[in-house]
């Protein structure tokens, strides 16, 4: 699975095309891909996973953008935990809607280092099922965290990125946190027609 992403990534990164910069007053829309690793007390059942997502933003300046993302995380389930309960399913989620802020460091015009930071809130879900029957645990809580990455942008109106970041969930008496590692194309829209 993990190979699978990273070759789709490489592939879908390499489709973009020469640079142009980011623009104020430009929209953006962002799909993700990834993978995500549980860390903290998540990571006591949970193992490597999957995150696809997007996200939504406007670039106040050439160098700020504001953002709202969806993101869908899907753990992997630790061999220990799958033996201790042989012929059950068990799955492991996350839904994250966060608002970010995200702020590139470079001056280079065709692309550039950033950081980010994000609030929101997440729902952490454990699902066992057995046949018919199952039974699910839910939580939505608080959640934020932060992240670093590179974006470039196209001639036209796409670009792309790739970024790490961290999300922690407020949960009760527990550290619930996971590292996303992912990459997407973005596709720009707009502008402002100042300076």
């Amino acid at each position: 699975m993990k190979k699978v992403l990273t070759v789709s990534l490489f592939l879908l990164l390499g489709t973009v095309p020469a640079f142009a910069g980011v623009q104020k007053g430009q929209f953006e829309f962002s799909p993700t891909v990834g993978i995500s690793q549980p860390v903290g007390d998540l990571d006591d059942g949970g193992n490597t996973g999957f995150v696809v997502g997007g996200r939504f933003g406007y670039n106040f300046t050439e160098k700020v953008s504001v953002g709202v993302a969806i993101n869908y995380n899907s753990f992997g389930i630790d061999d220990d935990l799958t033996a201790l309960l042989p012929g059950i399913d068990i799955d492991l989620t996350s839904l994250e809607y966060v608002v970010d802020v995200r702020a590139l460091l470079g001056n280079q015009p065709n692309s550039s280092p950033y950081v980010k930071g994000m609030l929101g809130a997440a729902k952490l879900e454990l699902k066992f099922s057995a046949g018919a029957a199952s039974l699910a645990f839910s939580e939505s809580k608080l959640a934020f965290g932060g992240g670093v990455g590179y974006l470039f942008k196209g001639e036209g109106n796409i670009g792309g990125f790739v970024e790490a970041d961290i999300i922690n969930i407020s949960t009760s008496g527990s550290s619930s946190s996971y590292i996303s590692l992912r990459g997407g194309v973005s596709f720009f829209f707009g502008a402002s027609s100042g300076p």
